[in-house]
């Protein structure tokens, strides 16, 4: 048996170590907390050099209470992030910490050794080596969940036949007074297009700056060229190459002049998720 075996692990640690503090009894605390602690503040504040200025420090925390809303640990391969909800909590050493604050404990030998505080989770995850959680990318209601390219062209009709040519289809009509003035298309659930008409014709130029352009993915790009050249659309000619983007591509442009990229997918491409 190893000098370590039937101690705590580091997780283990900092749940006791809270667990202590959420019930104020600072004698287990103490127990948690290596005799040469150091504890860094935000923008490397030296706080604390040893255990006894570090319980110094959380008898005062534990005067107002706890104070954590709400909590999370995340592990990693040196260190345990401890990311805390604390109302109330703006600023500390000039930094805005927005009511969070997180921690990354490093243990040893099952004590508490090291402890550096973050006003930011990222840095903290940084610090100790630790992925992100699986779960922090369930939606929460609050982000981004469609997005819907919108195109100005000159005649809403006339532009259909070449998205048509390119696998969308009409999906909503908006004819005020009996004139096209939008028109929303679908290929597939992440593949939407809208057209709106504008009295004057965009700049086409290709010399001149402008917001970007349409990047499309087919899995048949000579297939899809034919079909474009057939129905009388412009497609450039099929470009192969090294890159770590897609190795097939072409250029085509619509009735109005906007040129667009479509390339063939490939294993680990974007189109493919």
């Amino acid at each position: 048996m190893t000098a370590d075996q039937g101690r705590p692990g580091a997780l283990e640690a900092v749940v006791g170590w809270m667990d202590s503090m959420r019930r104020g009894d600072l004698v287990e605390v103490e127990a948690w907390l290596d005799p040469e602690i150091t504890w860094r503040g935000v923008r490397d504040a030296a706080i604390c050099e040893n255990r006894e200025e570090a319980l110094d420090m959380l008898r005062g925390s534990l005067e107002g209470g706890f104070g954590a809303k709400a909590v999370e640990l995340i592990p990693g391969e040196s260190g345990t992030v401890l990311g805390a909800i604390v109302p109330g909590l703006a600023e500390l050493a000039g930094m805005e910490m927005r009511g969070q604050l997180y921690n990354v404990f490093r243990v040893r030998s099952g004590r508490i050794v090291a402890v550096e505080d973050y006003a930011f989770r990222d840095e903290a995850r940084a610090a100790a080596g630790a992925k992100a959680p699986e779960w922090a990318a369930v939606p929460t209601g609050a982000e981004v969940v469609d997005l819907v390219p919108f195109l100005h062209v000159v005649d809403v009709e006339r532009a259909i036949p070449f998205y048509e040519a390119l696998g969308f289809a009409v999906i909503k009509r908006y004819e005020p007074g009996g004139t096209l003035e939008f028109a929303g298309l679908r290929a597939t659930s992440a593949a939407k297009i809208m057209l709106a008409r504008v009295d004057e014709p965009p700049e086409t130029d290709p010399t001149a700056p402008g917001a970007g352009f349409l990047y499309l993915y087919t899995r048949d790009l000579h297939a899809l060229r034919g079909r474009l050249l057939a129905a009388g659309h412009q497609a450039e000619e099929i470009e192969e190459g090294p890159g770590p983007g897609p190795r097939r591509h072409m250029c085509v442009r619509d009735p109005d002049g906007h040129g667009h990229m479509v390339a063939e997918l490939f294993e680990g491409s974007v189109g493919t998720a």
